[in-house]
C-alpha cells in the first residue's frame, strides 16, 4: 500500500472506529480476498468491537497494492457506503483528486514467487549426508550467484543422528483431525529462487553501524518452514495448519522469500538444511529462518512424522560459522514450536480467553544420556549471530488449540507483524513472551525461552 493511502487511512482512523460494524463486511473482506481466513479469525480474537476495527486498518496496510481499493469495495458493498464516501473525501483533501490505484512493483504478493524450488543438486562436500538425485530441474541464473565460494568448505561430519523410538504404544492418542499434506518420498531437494526474485549481489552481511546488522537485499531473507502435522504412530497435531499459514503470510508480508514442507521424518528434515545451507542464493541475502513446528522431547529433539528423533543442535549446525560460509555476519533465527518434556507450568490465574480444546506437543521417552557441558560450550563461538526461540522452557510441555493454532507461534504473528518495524528482534520476542505467558489453559501456563547469540540489534526493516 502507497504512502498516500496510508495517510488517507491514518486521518480517516477515529471515524472508522467509531462507525463500522465490522461483522457486516466479514464475508466481503474474505471474498475480496483483503484478508485470509485465518487472519480474519485474528482480528476477531480482539475483545471489543473497536479494537477488531483498529487491528483490521493497522493490517490493512500489509495487505499489498489492491488492499485499500477492495477495503472501500467492502463497505460499499456492506452498507457502509457512507464511510466509503467519507474516506474519498479524505483522499481528495490529501490528493486535491482521486487517486490512481497504481500496483506498487513487488514480486511478493504473488504465492507462486515467494517459494524456492528444487534445481539440480550441486557436488555433495565429502562429509555431507549424500543427496539423493532429484527428477526435478530448474534453472538458477548465474549472473545471481556471485562471489560464492565453496559452501561445503570445513564441513565437519554432518552425518545424521536419528534415535528411534521404541516406546510409541505408551503415547496418548489425544489429537486427531485429517488434513491434506504432501510428503516427501526420500528424494533430497536443493533449493533455488524463482528468476523473478531480486538476488543478483552478494551480501557480505557488513553494515555501516557496528551496532546493526544489515537488512537491505530484496528479499530481506529467506524462510523454511518444515510443519510436521500426520505421524506414522504419535497423535495428529490438528491446529498447525493455522501456524504455517500464519507464518507464511507474516513473512512474506515483511518481505522474505518462503518456502514450507510438510510431514518430513527425522531424516528428511536434516537432509533438507543441509541441502538449505549450501544453498547459493544464501549469499545474495542478508538473514534465514528456519521454523520446525512438531512434536519434541525432553532431550531437546524433535520428531519426525517417522518417530524418530533429530536433536535441536543438529538443526543449527548446518548454518552454523563452521559448515556456512555464506552466513558469516548474518543473523539467523530458529523458530522451534515443539514441547520440551511433559512438565506443565502452574501459574497465576490470568483474564485471557480460553480455547476451547489444547493440546501439548510433548511426548516421554527413556531418560538418555545428557550432553556434557563442556560440549555445549565449546560449540558456542559457532552459533554467533543465531537466536533460538523455543516455544516453552526445558522439560516443560507447549501448549496448541487445535482451532487456532499454538499460543506461541500466534504471539509471534501478531508481536511480528504489528512491531516490527519500530522493534529489533529481541525486543519483538521479549513481548512474544509477555504475551503468551498472558493465556490459560486449566491453571496451567507457557514461557518460551529465546537464546540470543546475536552480536548486534536486528532490525527486519520490511520493505
Amino acid at each position: 500500500m502507497n504512502k498516500e493511502h496510508r495517510e488517507i487511512l491514518r486521518r480517516s482512523r477515529v471515524k472508522i472506529v467509531e462507525d463500522l460494524i465490522i461483522e457486516e463486511i466479514w464475508d466481503k473482506l474474505e471474498e475480496k480476498e483483503v484478508f485470509t481466513p485465518m487472519m480474519i479469525e485474528y482480528i476477531k480474537a480482539e475483545k471489543t468491537r473497536p479494537d477488531q476495527v483498529r487491528k483490521l486498518i493497522d493490517d490493512l496496510q500489509r495487505r499489498g497494492p489492491h488492499a485499500y481499493k477492495k477495503f472501500i469495495d467492502c463497505l460499499k458493498e456492506g452498507g457502509h457506503a457512507h464511510l466509503a464516501n467519507y474516506i474519498s473525501n479524505k483522499e481528495a483533501e490529501i490528493c486535491g483528486c482521486t487517486l490512481p490505484f497504481t500496483e506498487e512493483q513487488t514480486s511478493r504478493n504473488s504465492p507462486s514467487d515467494n517459494s524456492f524450488h528444487p534445481i539440480e543438486p550441486n557436488p555433495s562436500p565429502a562429509h555431507a549426508p549424500p543427496i539423493a538425485p532429484n527428477p526435478s530441474r530448474f534453472h538458477v541464473q548465474e549472473s545471481s550467484i556471485i562471489g560464492v565460494g565453496d559452501p561445503g568448505q570445513n564441513m565437519e561430519d554432518a552425518r545424521v543422528e536419528i534415535e528411534a523410538m521404541d516406546n510409541s504404544e505408551d503415547i496418548d492418542q489425544n489429537d486427531s483431525i485429517p488434513i491434506q499434506n504432501s510428503q516427501i518420498e526420500g528424494d533430497a531437494i536443493v533449493y533455488s529462487v524463482p528468476a523473478s526474485s531480486s538476488l543478483h549481489v552478494t551480501s557480505t552481511g557488513y553494515t555501516g553501524r557496528d551496532d546493526q546488522y544489515k537488512m537491505e537485499s530484496n528479499p530481506r531473507g529467506l524462510v523454511l518452514i518444515i510443519n510436521n502435522r500426520e505421524f506414522h504412530t504419535l497423535p495428529s497435531r490438528p491446529g498447525t495448519e493455522h501456524d504455517g499459514a500464519g507464518l507464511r503470510e507474516m513473512f512474506i508480508s515483511l518481505g522474505f522469500l518462503v518456502d514450507e514442507k510438510s510431514n518430513l521424518t527425522a531424516a528428511e528434515i536434516s537432509q533438507n538444511l543441509w541441502d538449505l545451507a549450501r544453498y547459493p542464493q544464501l549469499a545474495a541475502v542478508d538473514s534465514l529462518v528456519v521454523v520446525i513446528l512438531s512434536h519434541g522431547n525432553e532431550n531437546d529433539t524433535v520428531y519426525g512424522v517417522d518417530g524418530n528423533t533429530l536433536s535441536c543442535n543438529k538443526i543449527t549446525e548446518p548454518f552454523d560459522s563452521r559448515n556456512c560460509q555464506m552466513l558469516h555476519h548474518k543473523p539467523k533465527l530458529f523458530i522451534i514450536n515443539a514441547c520440551r518434556g511433559d512438565a506443565e507450568d502452574i501459574g497465576s490465574l490470568s483474564t485471557s480467553v480460553q480455547p476451547d480444546k489444547v493440546d501439548a506437543d510433548a511426548w516421554s521417552l527413556e531418560p538418555r544420556p545428557e550432553v556434557s557441558v563442556s560440549n555445549n560450550a565449546s560449540r558456542l563461538p559457532t552459533l554467533q549471530d543465531m537466536i533460538i526461540a523455543s516455544s516453552t522452557l526445558p522439560g516443560h510441555v507447549s501448549w496448541r488449540d487445535d482451532r487456532n493454532g499454538s499460543w506461541f507461534i500466534k504471539a509471534i504473528v501478531e508481536v511480528f507483524q504489528d512491531l516490527s518495524r519500530t522493534h529489533h528482534v529481541t525486543d519483538l520476542l521479549v513481548r512474544v513472551n509477555r504475551k503468551v505467558a498472558q493465556n490459560l489453559h486449566e491453571d496451567r501456563v507457557q514461557l518460551p525461552e529465546p537464546k540470543v547469540m546475536l552480536v548486534k540489534d536486528w532490525f527486519l526493516n520490511p520493505i
